[in-house]
């Protein structure tokens, strides 16, 4: 069954381990799925609608290959559906994508440099 919630953390997380494949932090990554997911419901409802709805159909993409949505592929999987989105022809493909790497990107390392504040230096 496709989810919104999970398909935004895995799309999230996908794209954060193709740009940081040896610094990856699954906490991190968790944070940046919250900012991203916070930030799409504070959108107008003509906006976070759209989104929603293209997250689902992009969750649910990968029914008609592997018989399994999106959140539910392993990790190599998920990581080559983003890229070929990514790529796509298609730009309603490309801007779904770019929407979620411009806010994971900001969320992730954001909470990174915070966490890296809180350590004790010395």
């Amino acid at each position: 069954m496709v989810s919104f919630s999970k398909a935004a953390a895995a799309i999230v997380d996908s794209i954060l381990r193709r740009i940081d494949p040896i610094g990856f932090n699954a906490d991190g990554a968790k944070a940046a799925a919250d900012f991203v997911m916070s930030s799409q419901a504070n959108m107008p409802d003509y906006l976070g609608l759209g989104v929603r709805i293209a997250t689902l159909v992009f969750d649910a993409w990968p029914y008609a290959t592997r018989a399994k949505p999106f959140h539910r592929l392993g990790t190599a999987e998920r990581v080559a559906q983003v890229a070929a989105w990514e790529n796509s022809a298609l730009g309603i493909h490309r801007k779904l994508i770019l929407f979620y790497r411009s806010l994971a990107v900001f969320g992730y390392f954001s909470n990174f440099e915070t966490e890296l504040r809180r350590e004790p230096v010395g």
